[in-house]
């Protein structure tokens, strides 16, 4: 996913280029709302979606999915570490998580749209999702899209400043904890966020996700910087 910024698109870039040194032999895909010229070797093709839809939610249910095919959901600010295609298994959407517990002070904005009394239900172990990484297996990507991006589409929120508060996130943690859409939550060592922490990746880390960096030209400058450097210690 590379949608808003065309900064997204060289981050972009340097997500497919890991992928391509971890050995990842999944057809690779960028859905964006602007065409790019990816680099020959990375063999990536763009598929164009208008921004005003709710993009990413709605992005697994644009691509005709065979019953056993698999459709893997990526940010653009990511750089992968080992190669994630084991993940291409089992009948459940898989989703990445934080780490970090629902009931936590620190994350909030995944409660977005959970009541009081939801919250006070979560077990306390229940982690935070994060719709940076998701596995779609093929008989479920249209249905789950769906109902994902139709209550997204409702939720999202007001624009504020030229930005529209996305709210995908907390719009599936909600799906998710009332039981509407279901899902695998993947160990919160699967993903790292280096912003967020001076520690170390974990040995089952396959992916670093790039993001708590402001929405700012310095800040994305920063992400790039940080995703440069990490590419090349690989």
């Amino acid at each position: 996913m590379a949608f808003g910024q065309g900064e997204y698109l060289s981050l972009a870039v340097m997500l497919f280029e890991s992928l391509h040194r971890a050995g990842s032999t999944a057809e690779r895909v960028c859905v964006t709302d602007r065409d790019h010229d990816f680099p020959p070797h990375l063999n990536v093709r763009c598929v164009v979606m208008e921004h005003s839809v709710s993009m990413k939610a709605a992005a697994p249910g644009i691509f005709s999915l065979k019953d056993e095919d698999y459709i893997m959901l990526v940010d653009s600010d990511m750089i992968f570490c080992r190669n994630p295609d084991f993940l291409f298994e089992g009948d459940q959407v898989r989703v990445a998580t934080t780490g970090v517990p629902v009931v936590s002070s620190q994350f909030t904005f995944n409660r977005a749209f959970l009541e009081d009394y939801e919250v006070a239900k979560i077990p306390r172990a229940r982690c935070c999702i994060n719709t940076g990484l998701m596995v779609f297996p093929g008989d479920k990507a249209a249905s789950f899209a769906e109902t994902w991006a139709t209550f997204h589409l409702s939720v999202r929120g007001e624009e504020k400043g030229g930005y529209i508060l996305l709210h995908d996130q907390p719009a599936l943690e909600a799906l998710l904890i009332r039981g509407v859409l279901c899902a695998e939550l993947l160990p919160g060592a699967f993903m790292h966020f280096p912003a967020g922490t001076k520690n170390p990746p974990s040995a089952d880390c396959v992916v670093l996700h790039f993001t708590g960096y402001p929405r700012t030209q310095s800040g994305k400058s920063r992400i790039a910087a940080a995703m440069s450097a990490a590419l090349l210690s690989l």
